[in-house]
């Protein structure tokens, strides 16, 4: 899922939130209570779950096409698109 122009999201991986409420997180580095919000660049990093070993990749306008093509992965599909992200089926050892 990914946000329109202007909006933005927030993922949870809590199903009883009904209401997000501004609050003080215990981590928070600045006074304020705020609900972390993401727009559409930023969105993929969270669509798995925290406990999910993943990669997270993206071209920037100075990506040169082998760059692209040896990080990211040559274009799938009739769109053309291109994975983010890789998954990984376990945790590194070691």
């Amino acid at each position: 899922m990914r946000p329109e122009p202007g909006q933005v999201l927030h993922f949870s991986e809590d199903p009883s939130i009904t209401r997000f409420v501004p609050h003080l997180a215990a981590t928070a580095q600045q006074p304020g209570e705020y609900v972390w919000a993401v727009d559409a660049s930023r969105s993929p990093d969270y669509w798995f779950p925290r406990q999910c070993p993943r990669v997270m990749a993206w071209t920037i306008s100075g990506s040169s096409d082998v760059d692209r093509d040896r990080i990211i992965g040559r274009p799938c599909g009739r769109s053309g698109t291109r994975s983010p992200a890789a998954l990984s089926s376990g945790a590194a050892s070691g």
